[in-house]
């Protein structure tokens, strides 16, 4: 295996480890709930964000998604490498 394609592996693996680290820490939908959060990582008042939370709901499906395809598509380029 030549030098950059043992690189690209090793990085490819960095990111999955991450997403798949990620993709289990939100696994449960009860737990966790997308918000703004200040720079200082203070959430914004639950109240305020009523007024878009099935917004939130909407994008936290699609992000999960997203995860899940480059999970699929790092996965599907180890294959090929």
């Amino acid at each position: 295996m030549k030098k950059e394609k043992y690189e690209r592996v090793l990085a490819i693996n960095n990111r999955l480890k991450e997403l798949e680290d990620v993709k289990k820490e939100i696994a449960s939908t009860t737990k966790f709930r997308l918000n703004y959060v200040y720079k200082d990582n203070e959430g914004c008042a639950e109240w305020r964000m009523k007024a878009v939370s099935n917004l939130f709901d909407k994008h936290d499906v699609m992000i999960r998604a997203e995860i899940q395809q480059e999970i699929d598509e790092l996965n599907h380029e180890i294959e090929t490498l």
